[in-house]
């Protein structure tokens, strides 16, 4: 493989990683904090998804999100 097709190719990983869903939790001075990402393609079953974790995160952690 190429020098240029190999950076293409990592560079097309790193993207389709970008819009995969998540969740982050940080463990910090001021209790757990989180970060939620939600991808999907119809924006209603997105936030819906996205709301139900917030919640559950809030519930078990409390605390601030980001």
């Amino acid at each position: 493989m190429r020098d240029d097709t190999k950076s293409l190719v990592l560079n097309v990983n790193d993207v389709l990683n970008d819009n995969q869903s998540s969740v982050k939790l940080s463990q910090t001075t001021k209790g757990v904090t989180w970060e939620i990402k939600v991808y999907n393609g119809n924006p209603e079953q997105a936030l819906s998804i996205a709301d139900g974790l917030f919640m559950k995160c809030k519930e078990k952690y409390g605390g601030k999100s980001d």
